[in-house]
C-alpha cells in the first residue's frame, strides 16, 4: 500500500480512502495492517543509571 510509504496517514484516514474507492470491509482490518505494517515509534528519552554518589 503506497499511502504508507509516501503519506503519514492515520488507520482512519486510509480507511476513508478506502471507502471512497469502493472498500466494503471494516476498519478493524485496517487498524490491524496499519499496525503490523508500521514501526512501532521509538522511545523519545534515554534512560541514564548512576551509582550512588556518582
Amino acid at each position: 500500500m503506497r499511502w504508507l510509504e509516501t503519506h503519514a496517514l492515520t488507520a482512519q484516514q486510509i480507511f476513508q480512502r478506502l471507502c471512497d474507492e469502493g472498500y466494503g470491509g471494516g476498519i478493524s482490518i485496517v487498524k490491524d495492517y496499519v499496525r503490523a505494517i508500521r514501526p512501532r515509534p521509538r522511545e523519545a528519552f534515554l534512560t541514564l543509571a548512576f551509582a550512588p554518589g556518582e
